[in-house]
């Protein structure tokens, strides 16, 4: 099964990178980036679903909302090299991404793993 997201890395001009690029339009209801520690460093969360074709670190999907950090100010730059995970929830799935931030706003990905979630 091919990863739900990939990382972009061709340039795009004057514009910015997009953090995440989902391998098709998904309907998402929650993404975060996490610390090496486990502390969150940024979330948007959807309700209902939105679908998405990609996700620009630090700027908050239409139909999204930001959850951290709550008090809506932008969330800090990337440290390169820190270590980060990558949640991405749709109604049914949880992708894991685990890599390294590249750049004060993109990382890189070295490993994933998808979880079904349990469905009424």
């Amino acid at each position: 099964m091919a990863a739900l997201a990939c990382l972009f890395f061709g340039a795009c001009g004057s514009a910015p990178d997009p953090f995440l690029v989902l391998s098709g339009p998904k309907d998402l209801v929650h993404f975060e980036i996490r610390d090496e520690v486990g502390e969150t460093v940024w979330a948007v969360r959807a309700d209902p679903s939105q679908t998405l074709n990609s996700i620009f670190y630090g700027s908050v999907p239409l139909g999204f909302v930001q959850v951290e950090p709550s008090d809506g100010t932008q969330p800090r730059s990337l440290v390169p090299g820190e270590v980060l995970t990558a949640e991405t929830r749709s109604r049914t799935r949880v992708f894991l991404h685990r890599g390294v931030a590249e750049t004060p706003s993109r990382m890189l990905i070295y490993d994933w793993s998808m979880h079904l979630l349990d469905t009424p």
